[in-house]
């Protein structure tokens, strides 16, 4: 019978994440204990905002989502300037922080601020799961917004009790998230082929979103095909 850490940890290495930036804290002292016994590598530092820092660094680097797991209170409070970075050059980062425990809400627990609400206006999405079975479905959640559109930081606080709560009947892990990358329609390229016919100084600008789709390649070989100048914003 897993425990919730177990099903938090086997979801990320379901969905191919190898490293985890963190600072031991209690809220997280049974789900690092799994991640170190299950092989993920943990890059443990000396501060929270250094934990988000490197996991939107890996994000912007890697092309996938970055975690950042930190422990709740002052440890969560340290990290929000990494997460306003990503959010603010759209990368794809899945910040997590333990918290009290669950039954412990409005009681003055140890460490208790309100987490999700410090966050909400500088990630896409943020939630605290209700219960360990349900850990699953939130970080696939967690996953396809930091992927879907313009990518960027999602915030999850989970309640160190659901880490180390059991779980009898786990569910089925949810399929990996993936990025959607629509085709352009014919008839846009076409038009953009006149419209470049007829101009007379056409310049290309790339944008980030160039790299996200690992689409270097085709905007080289565009360039040399119309033989354009490039400007780049990022």
């Amino acid at each position: 019978m897993p425990n919730g850490a177990e099903l938090f940890v086997s979801t990320l290495q379901h969905f191919g994440v190898t490293h985890l930036f963190t600072l031991v804290g209690d809220h997280l002292n049974e789900l690092l204990r799994v991640c170190d016994r299950e092989g993920l590598h943990l890059i443990d530092v000396r501060h929270e905002s250094a934990a988000t820092h490197m996991a939107d660094g890996w994000a912007r680097f890697t092309r996938q989502p970055g975690v950042s797991i930190v422990t709740g209170g002052p440890g969560h409070t340290n990290s929000i300037t990494g997460i306003a970075t990503a959010y603010a050059t759209a990368s794809p980062m899945i910040a997590v922080s333990g918290m009290r425990h669950s039954k412990m809400g409005q009681r003055n627990a140890f460490q208790e601020i309100e987490q999700v609400g410090l966050v909400r206006d500088i990630t896409k999405w943020s939630a605290i799961p209700p219960d360990a079975a349900q850990l699953p479905f939130y970080l696939h959640r967690a996953f396809t917004e930091a992927i879907t559109g313009r990518p960027g930081p999602v915030h999850l606080s989970v309640p160190f009790d659901l880490f180390q709560a059991d779980v009898p009947t786990p569910p089925p892990l949810p399929a990996a998230p993936v990025a959607p990358r629509p085709a352009p329609d014919s008839r846009d390229i076409d038009q953009l082929i006149q419209l470049l016919q007829s101009a007379q100084r056409p310049v290309v600008i790339g944008g980030s979103g160039v790299w996200w789709s690992d689409a270097c390649l085709e905007l080289h070989r565009f360039l040399q095909a119309w033989s354009l100048p490039l400007y780049t914003v990022v």
